[in-house]
């Protein structure tokens, strides 16, 4: 498990994930999720699952801190699109 803390505007890049399915428990703030092109807001106490090899990109937004609590391994590979 990882704890990721962000500001508005702050996120990742495209990728998947060949062998792993991921998923995240929203502590605090509000997300942006793209997966598969298809964007979705998300909020403090959602609980997001992408299942392996679907592409995705999260953002905060808001108007404060958002932090997400994602349940992976170190090991897992990322693939950047």
């Amino acid at each position: 498990m990882t704890i990721i803390a962000q500001m508005p505007g702050e996120g990742n890049r495209r990728h998947y994930h060949p062998d792993w399915n991921e998923w995240w428990h929203i502590v605090q703030g509000e997300w942006e999720w793209e997966i598969d092109g298809k964007t979705k807001r998300i909020k403090a106490g959602d609980i997001v699952l992408v299942e392996k090899r679907r592409v995705h990109k999260i953002t905060a937004v808001g108007e404060k801190l958002a932090i997400r609590m994602a349940v992976s391994r170190a090991d897992v590979e990322h693939i950047y699109v």
